[in-house]
């Protein structure tokens, strides 16, 4: 037993010795101002670290002093490090910050505050677009030409740039039934030929029962969704005048650059 706790007692002894945050005084930082940069929930940049004592000291976080209305948007009042330094070790960190979703892009002040000795610091917060629509496909049953079929859905602005409803044309409307057979069609006569050659069948044999365009539009077009909002918003489908009443037809619309809302008219 007492072999034991000599053994272990020596190796308590080799750990060096750990100070935290109530020795901040003995870091310096070497970068006149510390920039963290990008949206605002994913904002980060770096932060060089010297330790002047004469022990390792493990840095677990920063305390900042930010501009008053920064601390009433409810900026981070401290900046995670969860780094040691070795006796005058110089160490640059990288560092992170989750800023309210919605914060305008811009410059905002802060201070780092080791101990009473303050460094200057700025976040660089960018435009962040952060759309979503809620459904993204729809169904009507029921083909009639050049009717238009209305679907709700809602869009909600998680960034922090307003987003406006822009004004819709058209999309390709594409009949089911004759995009299964144009499949079919070139994995008979062109799939033997190589997968370019599969592609430009299918597309061809479609090409040969194209119907038209659909119209479509967006009721609240020229609408401003603030960052924060969700609004309720009418999409309309209209089908060309040259349809297949026996026939189902789909086709998709984009939104947001790159977000589809997909339809179906079935027979």
């Amino acid at each position: 037993m007492t072999t034991t706790r000599t053994t272990a007692t020596r190796h308590r002894q080799r750990i060096p010795t750990v100070n935290r945050a109530e020795n901040l005084d003995l870091i310096r930082i070497e970068e006149a101002e510390v920039i963290l940069c990008g949206k605002p929930e994913k904002i980060k940049g770096s932060v060089t670290l010297t330790n002047l004592g004469t022990t390792t000291i493990v840095v677990s976080e920063l305390p900042l002093d930010n501009a008053e209305q920064a601390n009433n948007a409810g900026f981070p009042v401290t900046l995670r490090i969860n780094k040691s330094l070795r006796p005058n070790e110089t160490r640059t960190i990288t560092v992170k910050a989750a800023l309210p979703p919605h914060t305008p892009a811009g410059s905002y002040s802060a201070e780092i505050n080791l101990n009473g000795t303050k460094y200057a610091m700025r976040y660089e917060v960018i435009d962040h677009y952060a759309l979503s629509f809620c459904p993204r496909k729809f169904v009507k049953q029921g083909v009639t030409a050049s009717k238009k079929y209305d679907f709700k859905l809602r869009i909600s602005n998680h960034g922090n740039v307003p987003y406006v409803i822009p004004r819709l044309g058209h999309t390709l409307n594409r009949d089911m039934q004759y995009t299964c057979k144009a499949r079919s069609q070139s994995v008979v006569r062109d799939a033997k030929n190589g997968m370019q050659a599969f592609e430009d069948g299918i597309a061809k044999y479609t090409s040969l029962n194209y119907v038209g365009w659909s119209g479509i539009s967006i009721k609240e077009t020229g609408t401003a969704v603030q960052p924060g909002e969700t609004l309720s918003i009418t999409l309309s489908v209209t089908l060309p005048d040259k349809v297949d009443v026996n026939a189902s037809y789909y086709g998709d619309v984009i939104l947001a650059g790159n977000q589809l809302i997909g339809y179906q008219i079935l027979a």
